[in-house]
C-alpha cells in the first residue's frame, strides 16, 4: 500500500451496501495512498441518491468524484491510464474543493430507520400487557377434561384492570381494553365456539400470543411496539440482506463461498 498523500481537496465515493465494486474501488484508492470520504447512501434518505443520479444521471455505485471532476464507477477508475489517474490526484493534491463539487451530506439527513433492530413507538396498551403477565392471573384452567396453560380468564381480567390504581378504567373500559387486546392480536381467544373476533368478559379463556407455545412473529418485544408498514419493513430486510452479503466480499471486491 502506497504512503498516504495529503491532500488539498475531496475524494468522494458514494456506495451503497453489499457491492463488490464498491469495496474494490476503495482498496484500490486506499492502495493509492489516496485519503477518500466515503458516503453510504443506504444511511440516508432517498433524496440524497436522488440528488446524485440528477447529478451524474447515473444509478449503479459506486460513484467517485475527485473534488468537482466525475470520474465514474470502479470499471472507469480501473481503466484509467497512469498518467490520467496522477491527473486526478495532482488535482486534488493542489487544489481545494470547489463550490461545484459535491458536498458530504449534513448528519441530519442521516436516515435511522434502517435497521430491524430499532426501537419503536410502544402501543398505548403495552404497559397493560406487560403488567397483565406479571399479575397472577395467568395460571392453568380447567374445562372439562381439558386443561388450558398459561391462561386468564376474561371476567378476571376486567375485575383486575377496573381496581388497578395505576390505570383508571372503569369496568367498561376494561372491557374495552379488552377488546383491544384482542383486536391488536396480543392476545388470543381459547375456545373454539363463538365469535373469536368478540371480547367476552365472562369465563371465556384467552392467552397471551407471548405465552404460546409456537413463536408468533408479532411476539416478544415486537409486540409491545407499534407496527411497522410493509414499505417499512420491506426497506429494513433490504438493508439487513446487504449488510449479512457485504460480509462475504472480499478486499479485491470478489464474492466468498
Amino acid at each position: 500500500m502506497a504512503q498516504s498523500v495529503h491532500i488539498k481537496g475531496r475524494v468522494l465515493v458514494y456506495t451503497v451496501l453489499g457491492c463488490p465494486s464498491c469495496v474494490a474501488a476503495k482498496n484500490t484508492l486506499a492502495r493509492l495512498g489516496v485519503p477518500y470520504v466515503e458516503v453510504n447512501l443506504d444511511d440516508y434518505d432517498s433524496q440524497e441518491k436522488q440528488t446524485l443520479v440528477n447529478r451524474t444521471g447515473k444509478r449503479s455505485m459506486p460513484q467517485i468524484f475527485f473534488n468537482d471532476i466525475f470520474v465514474g464507477g470502479y470499471d472507469d477508475l480501473a481503466t484509467l491510464t497512469k498518467d490520467e489517474l496522477q491527473g486526478l490526484v495532482d488535482e486534488v493534491i493542489n487544489n481545494t474543493a470547489p463550490p461545484s463539487a459535491p458536498v458530504v451530506p449534513c448528519l441530519g439527513a442521516i436516515t435511522m430507520g434502517s435497521s430491524l433492530a430499532d426501537d419503536r413507538d410502544r402501543d398505548q396498551y403495552a404497559p397493560v400487557v406487560t403488567d397483565l403477565s406479571r399479575s397472577g392471573l395467568i395460571q392453568t384452567h380447567r374445562r372439562g377434561i381439558r386443561l388450558y396453560k398459561k391462561s386468564f380468564v376474561a371476567e378476571e381480567f376486567v375485575q383486575w384492570l377496573s381496581l388497578n390504581e395505576k390505570y383508571s378504567y372503569d369496568r367498561q373500559g376494561a372491557r374495552t381494553v379488552g377488546e383491544e387486546l384482542l383486536r391488536r392480536k396480543f392476545i388470543r381467544r381459547l375456545t373454539r365456539d363463538g365469535d373469536h373476533h368478540q371480547f367476552r368478559a365472562d369465563a371465556m379463556l384467552y392467552r397471551l400470543l407471548d405465552d404460546e407455545e409456537w413463536e408468533a412473529l408479532n411476539a416478544g418485544p415486537v409486540s409491545l411496539s407499534i407496527p411497522r408498514d410493509a414499505v417499512e419493513l420491506s426497506k429494513a430486510l433490504q438493508v439487513l440482506m446487504k449488510k449479512i452479503y457485504a460480509q462475504h466480499i472480499s478486499s479485491d471486491g470478489k464474492v466468498g463461498v
